[in-house]
């Protein structure tokens, strides 16, 4: 046997499930990186089999998920689960994004969604995610004996799939794609490896979900590792706006709750042009808002400039479209926002990345901008004394004031710490690594274009 086909013969299989690609670019390009290495397998739902197929059929075997019997025992199982389970110790901020989500549905499933949420808040929480695997009944379809490892991520995209597989000597790992997952998600097992961004979220997800020190691992976070790929780029200066600029990242995505964001850019605006005329304000609607004429009233504003932003590709690979938003942040003033991930991915930049946190009013629902701005991370990461914050709009011209003189403490730093930044090929090294699979073939290097 010749040396070439002795290599392909050890090469690992791995298994994995991905989730909510079209937004997860990091995902994507490890699945074109690993379908170089391995050979790699896609675990997803029929509804999305011959679409995964037509994207990375040149790099990986994909086959649909058969796991789930549709059977009148699993539908009781799973309704009993939902009322009864354990949820993060962070309870407050899971109740208060689960009811975020209902926002989102039609009237018949948002009535049963508060059910739900009434009805679990008076039983006890006591059913763990493992015991609620354990109860399924299995169909087990899916050819799953060649695999050699399984990489999920904390959006489970079946649990009757990763029942099956967690039933296995095979190696699982769940890579936790948020920093905000360990506070709300309530699918962790205590049998599976969870790899995170740092070890913060670690901490988070030993805290919050009582897994133990030990299956919890540090791979980095690939969605930030873009910006060291960036960072070794040529310096471009952005074309659009020429004069001085803030950067103002928009972060609500629930239509009831714009009004109050919008509100917030206008008085910044009136202020910008009493205070600082010489100085425009950018700003980027947020990328999941459906109906994006909402920001209209903002045109209306002479020192208000629209950011297009990065638009959503689908499944294909746009590094043009992030180093682009890299740069806008890269060269303006300050980057301002009031609880968003690219608030955290500005602090890496020497742009202050300021939040901004008024108080609001807390009288009001659930939804509302005081709820939504104390979100466990955003108050855990962001909201100390250690990050820059602006706790009225008098101390955010007087941060403003600051920057535009050159005299302002930036306090990007203490992010910074936080969360290391790896390299792409870093990050899925470490992956490769905590998953046991070795790389026996050599490959091209990383291409993100």
């Amino acid at each position: 046997m010749s040396e070439n086909c002795e290599k392909i013969k050890n090469l690992k299989t791995i298994g994995l499930v991905p989730d909510h690609l079209e937004w997860r670019k990091d995902n994507r390009d490890l699945i074109r990186y690993w379908g170089k290495k391995y050979r790699l397998v896609l675990f997803v739902r029929y509804k999305n089999y011959h679409r995964f197929r037509e994207v990375f059929g040149e790099y990986a075997e994909v086959r649909f998920i058969r796991e789930t019997r549709k059977s009148f025992k699993n539908r009781l199982i799973a309704n009993l689960h939902s009322v009864v389970k354990q949820i993060p110790r962070s309870r407050k901020n899971y109740y208060l994004m689960e009811h975020f989500k209902l926002y989102n549905f039609n009237s018949l499933n948002k009535k049963i969604g508060k059910l739900r949420l009434k009805l679990h808040r008076l039983l006890p929480n006591r059913e763990t995610y493992d015991e609620y695997l354990q109860k399924l009944e299995l169909s087990r379809q899916t050819k799953i004996d060649d695999i050699d490892a399984f990489l999920f991520t904390t959006d489970i995209l079946d649990d009757a799939f990763y029942a099956r597989v967690l039933e296995t000597d095979v190696p699982a790992a769940v890579y936790v794609t948020s920093w905000d997952h360990p506070c709300k998600h309530t699918t962790f097992s205590r049998r599976a490896t969870y790899l995170t961004w740092s070890r913060c979220i670690g901490n988070d997800v030993a805290e919050l979900q009582g897994i133990s020190a030990d299956r919890i691992k540090i791979s980095g976070a690939g969605a930030l590792s873009y910006i060291t790929e960036y960072k070794k780029q040529p310096a471009v200066a952005v074309e659009n706006p020429q004069k001085p600029y803030i950067f103002y990242g928009c972060s609500i995505g629930f239509i009831e709750l714009v009004q109050d964001e919008i509100d917030i850019i206008k008085d910044l605006a009136t202020r910008l042009q009493k205070e600082l005329p010489g100085v425009s304000l950018l700003v980027r609607p947020y990328p999941f808002l459906e109906d994006s004429d909402v920001y209209d009233e903002l045109k209306k504003y002479p020192c208000i400039q629209m950011d297009p932003g990065q638009k959503l590709r689908g499944l294909e690979t746009d590094i043009e479209g992030l180093y682009a938003k890299y740069r806008t942040i890269d060269n303006a003033l300050a980057f301002l926002h009031i609880g968003t991930t690219l608030g955290l991915e500005a602090s890496f930049f020497d742009t202050p990345s300021v939040m901004l946190d008024y108080g609001y009013d807390n009288t009001r629902t659930v939804l509302s901008l005081h709820s939504f701005m104390h979100q466990y991370q955003l108050e855990k990461y962001m909201l100390t004394e250690r990050n820059n914050v602006a706790r009225s709009v008098d101390e955010l011209m007087h941060i403003l004031h600051q920057i535009t003189a050159g005299t302002y403490d930036n306090k990007n730093q203490y992010i910074r710490d936080l969360f290391p930044l790896t390299s792409f090929t870093e990050w899925t090294e470490n992956i490769e690594k905590h998953l046991g699979v070795n790389t026996p073939v050599p490959t091209e290097g990383h291409n993100t274009n």
